[in-house]
């Protein structure tokens, strides 16, 4: 199964195999992670992330790889808040299927034209910046690299364009929701 998942105006296309009994295979992009997921209460769903290492995919094979614990809890038909452990470090996703992806973004609800912020996604540490103010990058191209859960995250512009202004400096710290640079 594959599915649109969008957190503010960051989208990302994810691929899902079951694995098992409530144990899922997804991949994002060339990473792939096994999930394991509990039902904790009436609506809501606890999963374990842990990171499978390239050729690691058969799920009898250990793997030496950090985990998490997210916590998941459904807001409306299609968008949930998803919490990691520590405060503040929630987000709301949407999850749609590609063909109601697809027609949402030719009725134009998409907000993807003009200038935008890109903010980040959970708390951690700008470690470094990609570009400078005024270059111009195309979309997917690396902006800066966000520290977070103790892993290096590369932020990228989400549509081509010139990089109107950075929000953060190295050596940073910011909150989920904090603004990171615009792109115009």
């Amino acid at each position: 199964m594959e599915l649109i998942v969008s957190v503010g105006r960051r989208e990302e296309t994810v691929a899902i195999e079951e694995d098992g009994q409530d144990c899922y295979l997804v991949r994002l992009g060339d990473r792939s992670y096994r999930v394991n997921s509990v039902a904790t209460g009436p609506g809501l769903r606890s999963l374990l992330v842990k990171k499978v290492s390239p050729g690691q995919e058969d799920p009898a094979e250990k793997d030496s790889q950090r985990q998490w614990e997210i916590s998941v809890r459904p807001l409306a038909e299609d968008s949930y808040e998803v919490s990691a452990a520590g405060p503040r470090a929630s987000v709301r996703v949407t999850v749609e299927d590609p063909l109601t992806h697809q027609a949402r973004e030719a009725l134009g609800e998409s907000g993807k034209s003009g200038p935008h912020r890109v903010e980040a996604l959970m708390p951690g540490r700008v470690i470094a910046l990609l570009v400078e103010e005024g270059a111009p990058v195309e979309e997917g191209q690396g902006v800066l690299v966000l520290e977070a859960m103790k892993m290096e995250n590369e932020i990228s512009a989400e549509s081509g364009g010139i990089v109107r202004k950075l929000l953060v400096e190295e050596g940073q710290a910011v909150d989920s929701g904090d603004p990171l640079f615009e792109i115009e």
